[in-house]
């Protein structure tokens, strides 16, 4: 269906995603590791509008009711996104996405 392919970024969502459907998680207080991010050449500092990913990803979950307002949130914020920046390809994905949320 269009709109719900995979993504080359946001891979570390999906993932923290299906480790959640397993179970809860528990918090590390200590830092186990740095992360280093907001590199020019970081691919997702590159790629427009990431929460079309997160969408994606969501749909994978859809069957519980607190990712599904997750969602509809996230989908009226890219409407806007679309709206404002012109962009019709996004607001037909989000008109798809509205329409899969309904089923």
């Amino acid at each position: 269906m269009k709109g719900l392919g995979q993504c080359r970024v946001c891979e570390d969502y999906d993932l923290w995603l299906r480790i959640l459907k397993e179970g809860n998680i528990d918090l590390i207080p200590q830092k186990l590791l740095y992360k280093h991010a907001g590199e020019a050449n970081q691919l997702s500092m590159n790629h427009k509008l990431l929460d079309r990913c997160h969408v994606k990803s969501l749909f994978k979950h859809a069957e519980r009711e607190d990712v599904r307002t997750v969602m509809v949130e996230m989908i009226d914020g890219l409407k806007k996104a679309g709206e404002k920046y012109e962009d019709d390809g996004l607001l037909d994905e989000c008109a798809v996405w509205e329409l899969r949320l309904e089923e």
